[in-house]
């Protein structure tokens, strides 16, 4: 008899507990508004010293963006595209799923449907740019300006 009380009370109790719970299924992904697009020009100037630095033969990256490329045919032409439209400036490093303007037309026209199709290949090189001592100040960093507002 207290063995089908126990069991009663288990089974309310286990009732109740998954009434309670919450709800984990997935939710829809919304991309988050973006405040403003930045802008459609790209300073040839800031693109090129990131080349320099990251894709070109000989560059610091250059060696991570050829193993990229031997991996993926299309990686090469994305991390060239991400540079030379000084995009790497413009990535929001905590939210890839939300690229800006240039990144997606990057991947566009590489091919890539989602940056996770070619992250892993592109580890390498992301790093090289992403780092403070190799090309971050040539590919990251904001430009000095002066006081009057010219660089």
């Amino acid at each position: 008899m207290t063995s089908n009380f126990l069991r009663a009370a288990f089974v309310g109790w286990a009732v109740t507990v998954g009434v309670a719970c919450d709800d984990v299924s997935p939710l829809a992904y919304r991309a988050p508004l973006r405040d403003a697009e930045p802008p459609d020009h790209v300073d040839e100037d800031l693109a090129a010293a990131c080349l320099r630095c990251a894709n070109e033969p000989g560059a610091t990256c250059r060696a991570a963006r050829d193993q990229c490329q031997a991996a993926d045919p299309r990686c090469g032409e994305l991390l060239d595209c991400l540079s030379a439209t000084d995009c790497w400036r413009q990535l929001d490093i905590k939210n890839f799923t939300d690229p800006p303007p240039c990144a997606r037309g990057c991947l566009a026209t590489a091919k890539v449907s989602s940056i996770n199709e070619i992250g892993a290949p592109a580890t390498g090189f992301y790093l090289c740019v992403f780092d403070p001592a190799r090309c971050a100040p040539a590919c990251l960093e904001a430009p000095a300006t002066s006081p009057s507002g010219d660089r």
